[in-house]
């Protein structure tokens, strides 16, 4: 009978023990969760929708919607890219980290949609922030987690957003 060891248990045992990243052991469990509308102009190809701003060196575990029909037509179009961007300014630092062309706006959803592993591999899952957003070092400072539309809704609805992002941090 074979044992597979995580690599925390791995960095315990080791001697002399290696100290495991405390925003993925031991970490602080962090929440930002809100709402707000957007109206018919926010749901154009290329539009942003900033979500919140977290810590470039958090870890996030969870990144979830719920939202009103925001495009109304009978063939919509409505897609959206989820990433990472500069905070306060107007910098794109990867878009599309997190999810890529999603369509989960077109249509209501009334329970939490995940897409914070959409696109992002599997092997990425313990990443911080910064690393998600392809930097090659922490900047410490906030970044921005949004969407970035990469479709126009064909007949854009206004409607409620509401996100629900969870992430651990030293």
């Amino acid at each position: 009978m074979g044992i597979a060891k995580s690599t925390e248990i791995t960095n315990t045992e080791a001697s002399p023990p290696v100290a495991n990243s405390p925003a993925l052991v031991g970490g602080k469990g962090r929440v930002m969760k809100g709402q707000f509308e957007l109206e018919t102009g926010d749901l154009d190809n290329d539009d942003e929708i900033r979500l919140a701003k977290i810590p470039s060196n958090a870890s996030v575990t969870r990144i979830a919607v719920k939202n009103d029909d925001l495009d109304g037509d009978a063939t919509p179009t409505l897609a959206a890219n989820l990433g990472v961007f500069e905070a306060g300014g107007t910098g794109i630092k990867d878009e599309d980290c997190y999810a890529s062309a999603v369509t989960t706006l077109q249509s209501a959803n009334v329970t939490w949609q995940d897409l914070e592993n959409e696109a992002r591999d599997i092997d990425e899952c313990d990443q911080a922030v910064w690393q998600d957003a392809g930097l090659s070092k922490d900047p410490g400072e906030m970044l921005e987690i949004g969407f970035k539309l990469s479709a126009s809704a064909a007949t854009a609805a206004a409607g409620t957003l509401a996100y629900l992002i969870e992430y651990t941090i030293e």
